[in-house]
């Protein structure tokens, strides 16, 4: 009776492990934004879902890819992709180059049903850097993922500005309806005394299709 009981116990601890990691994997928190409130302090006018990908076939999922270059072509990015983790603050880490996006290694992967996360440095020691124009995409603009010899074409479905202290961090990097993209960078006024800005511009995409390069 007792050697059952043991079995039963270390099954119990094999499943909470297992969802305890499972769980990890789909939370994170921005570069400088921490968990709280939801809800966006604004919706830029326009640039919700609407005609521009009415029309579109949404794909639900495709086969994954590690991702290694990003393209805006609207905005002219052309992005090599750094994978990466946490910093020591719990954080997504940025990118370590003003001219790349970072990926979040831990979360989805593009592809998965899910939401990738990137993000990529508004400016950089005074000067622009890659997402510098990224508040000017639009519903129904493309974003293009390339990995693994083939191409991910999303299309942009909302843009989103959030405090930068005031994100509740599961809508971004956790679950969703089908494939999703997630672009981040700063917004507003930089904040004085401080190595951030007041905002976080975050922009939704949903999978359109997948072809090899």
């Amino acid at each position: 009776m007792q050697n059952i009981s043991r079995i039963i116990i270390y099954v119990l601890l094999i499943l909470v492990v297992a969802m305890g990691a499972s769980l990890f994997a789909q939370r994170g928190n921005i570069p400088a934004i921490q968990q709280s409130d939801p809800t966006p302090t604004s919706l830029r006018s326009g640039e919700g879902a609407g005609d521009d990908v009415a029309n579109l076939t949404i794909a639900t999922s495709t086969d994954p890819v590690v991702p290694t270059r990003l393209r805006i072509p609207k905005i002219g990015v052309s992005a090599v992709v750094e994978p990466v983790g946490v910093d020591k603050l719990g954080n997504m880490a940025a990118p370590g180059d003003w001219r790349e996006v970072s990926w979040y290694e831990p979360g989805f992967l593009p592809g998965e049903v899910g939401n990738a996360v990137f993000a990529g440095h508004l400016d950089w020691d005074g000067n622009t850097a890659v997402f510098w124009d990224l508040g000017q995409l639009q519903s129904g603009d493309v974003v293009l993922v390339e990995g693994d010899g083939s191409t991910l074409t999303y299309a942009v479905t909302g843009v989103e500005v959030y405090d930068y202290d005031v994100v509740d961090t599961s809508p971004i990097f956790g679950l969703a309806d089908g494939s999703q993209i997630k672009l981040i960078t700063c917004d507003g006024e930089f904040i004085d005394g401080s190595d951030t800005y007041e905002k976080r511009l975050i922009v939704t995409a949903q999978l359109l299709s997948s072809s090899e390069r």
